[in-house]
């Protein structure tokens, strides 16, 4: 389930803002995963809804790395880095469906719908939408190392230590990826103004 990177003290250590108020947060094993779980649950099932790109196999592998967690968890133990290392497995589980699928893989049909969806929106929440499918058909051109940074830091949301720790990279070789691929997108993006210019 784990790929590269340092080994992690298990049991049941958590980190500050994980644990909040200590009467609070709950003792019990299956209640701390719980928790996590529903912390983290969103966030990793948007991060495989914009990798794979199709809404039903997105939420069949988010099923699967919460089952992989919770049984490594209860065997194990839990992680006080649960977050990186949660999409640590996610991102393990997008390499292992790419695998089986023996593909590349595009935006289906269903996840366009339900980002273009303008029935009782706005005209700003439509323009909105359509800037969103934009950016998203523009984030399919990157390379899949910038892919995987920009996900990770605006899609997961993760701090660049985190992303550090998920893809077992330095934080400065983060940093760098970032920067590139947001002067690849802003490059995608100048050419795309260009040739709507000329038409």
């Amino acid at each position: 389930m784990f790929s590269g990177g340092k080994k992690r003290g298990w049991g049941f250590a958590r980190k500050k803002e994980e644990m909040g108020n200590a009467k609070e947060t709950p003792q019990d094993p299956s209640e701390l995963f719980t928790s996590l779980y529903d912390q983290y649950f969103d966030k990793v099932n948007r991060y495989l809804r914009y990798r794979i790109g199709n809404l039903w196999d997105a939420d069949d592998v988010t099923a699967v790395v919460f089952t992989k967690a919770y049984e490594a968890c209860k065997r194990d133990g839990i992680s006080e880095h649960f977050g990186p290392w949660i999409f640590r497995v996610a991102q393990n589980a997008y390499v292992d469906y790419l695998r089986k699928r023996g593909r590349s893989l595009t935006v289906d049909q269903e996840l366009h719908a339900e980002i273009s969806d303008d029935s009782w929106q706005t005209e700003e929440e439509v323009m909105i939408q359509e800037n969103t499918r934009t950016l998203h058909e523009m984030l399919a051109q990157l390379p899949d190392e910038y892919r995987d940074v920009v996900s990770l830091k605006y899609i997961a949301e993760l701090k660049i230590s985190e992303i550090a720790d998920v893809l077992d990279k330095t934080e400065g070789a983060v940093k760098t990826l970032l920067y590139r691929a947001i002067r690849k997108l802003r490059g995608i993006y100048e050419e795309a103004e260009r040739r709507e210019r000329d038409e």
